[in-house]
C-alpha cells in the first residue's frame, strides 16, 4: 500500500466534549467563549480514507475561532481535504487558511450561503463577499467532502484558490473544473499557507468538520490510504540546532523540534 505523507492529518480522535484548544489547536479570537469541542461519532463519507475515525469538531455557535498549524509552504500547491455537515446555516465564512502566526490575512474563505435548507456554499480569496457555487443546492444533515486548493504563484497578490465540493464518488484525480474558481483577487495579499482555521461567527450555524488532511498533491490529501503511524518527520524550531556554552575544549549542542 502507498500511504499519504500529509502536512497535517486531524481525525478529532478524542473523547466527546474535549476542547480542541487542549489537543493542539489554538484560539485566535474569542478564546473560551463557546469553545469548539469534539462530538462523537465523527462523520462518514464513502471512499474517503479519513471517514469514520474518532469524533468531529463542532462549530455550532458564535465565539471562539481556532486554528492548527502545519509546515509553512513557500511554493507549489496546498490541498486541504475535509468532511463537512451542516445542520443550521447563516451567511458567513466558517473555514479558511492562514499563515504562521495566523495573523489577519485569512485566505481561501469558505462560506455558508442561505439560512435554510437547501442552502449553498461559496468561496473568496480573502474578501467577505463569496463567489457561490453555480446552481449549488445542499441540504442539512448531509456530509460533503471539501477540497480547498491554494496555488502559490510567483509574483505578488496573485495566488489562486479553488474549491471542490463532492457529494458522490470521489474522483481519483483532480477534476478539470472546480465547484468554485479558480479565483484571484489583486486586492488580497498572498500568504505562505501554514494553518487551517475553523470559525464560529453566528449562533445559528451548526457546522461539523471532520477528517482534515492537508498535503501538496490531490492524491495525498484526498485519495491515498491513511496510516495511523506518524510518518511526518519532526521539524527543528527556528534557530535550532544551536551551539552554546563554548569554551576552549567543549561546547553544548542544543536541539528543539516539534
Amino acid at each position: 500500500s502507498v500511504y499519504s505523507q500529509p502536512l497535517l492529518a486531524e481525525n478529532f480522535d478524542y473523547p466527546a466534549g474535549t476542547l480542541l484548544t487542549d489537543v493542539g489547536w489554538t484560539a485566535h479570537s474569542g478564546a473560551g467563549t463557546n469553545s469548539v469541542d469534539v462530538g462523537v461519532p465523527g462523520l462518514t463519507f464513502t471512499g474517503y480514507p479519513l471517514s469514520d475515525i474518532g469524533g468531529a469538531a463542532l462549530a455550532d455557535n458564535t465565539g471562539e475561532d481556532i486554528h492548527k498549524t502545519f509546515p509553512v509552504q513557500n511554493s507549489g500547491t496546498v490541498y486541504a481535504a475535509f468532511m463537512v455537515k451542516v445542520d443550521g446555516s447563516a451567511n458567513g465564512y466558517f473555514m479558511h487558511l492562514g499563515g504562521d502566526p495566523i495573523g489577519y490575512n485569512f485566505r481561501g474563505k469558505l462560506f455558508l450561503i442561505g439560512t435554510a435548507s437547501p442552502f449553498n456554499f461559496g468561496m473568496s480569496v480573502g474578501s467577505n463577499t463569496a463567489t457561490p457555487i453555480t446552481d449549488g443546492s445542499f441540504t442539512f444533515g448531509t456530509t460533503y467532502l471539501f477540497v480547498l486548493k491554494y496555488e502559490i504563484i510567483e509574483g505578488t497578490d496573485n495566488n489562486i484558490v479553488s474549491l471542490y465540493v463532492i457529494s458522490g464518488e470521489i474522483p481519483a484525480t483532480e477534476p478539470a473544473l472546480p465547484s468554485v474558481g479558480p479565483l484571484t483577487d489583486p486586492g488580497q495579499s498572498d500568504i505562505n499557507p501554514a494553518s487551517i482555521a475553523i470559525r464560529q461567527f453566528n449562533a445559528s450555524q451548526k457546522v461539523t468538520v471532520d477528517g482534515i488532511r492537508i498535503a501538496t498533491s490531490w492524491a495525498d490529501a484526498v485519495t491515498a490510504e491513511f496510516s495511523l503511524e506518524d510518518n511526518t518527520p519532526p521539524i527543528f524550531t527556528l534557530g535550532y540546532p544551536a551551539v552554546a556554552n563554548v569554551d576552549a575544549t567543549q561546547a553544548d549542542l542544543e536541539v528543539s523540534m516539534d
